[in-house]
């Protein structure tokens, strides 16, 4: 474990990172399958309901749901933004 913790100057951003990837975890597939489009993969709505065959406003509803059940995830494990 000791040899993958990055130097010192990334160490928080190691932690956050893992912290954050927990916390995932605890959300549903449909609620992370929408984060990792529209966070990580930088895509628009349009693209994610494309992509994941279902409408635009189901897209923004469940995003919404999503990053609420994460900030959820993340209190319960002591991270505050």
């Amino acid at each position: 474990m000791l040899d993958e913790m990055p130097g010192p100057e990334h160490v928080e951003r190691y932690l956050t990172g893992k912290v954050v990837r927990e916390a995932l975890g605890d959300l549903s597939l449909q609620h992370r399958e929408l984060l990792v489009h529209i966070q990580y993969l930088d895509l628009s709505v349009a693209q994610t309901a494309h992509a994941l065959g279902i409408p635009s406003g189901t897209v923004k509803s469940r995003t919404h749901l999503a990053l609420k059940a994460l900030r959820q995830a993340l209190l319960k494990r002591g991270y505050t933004p």
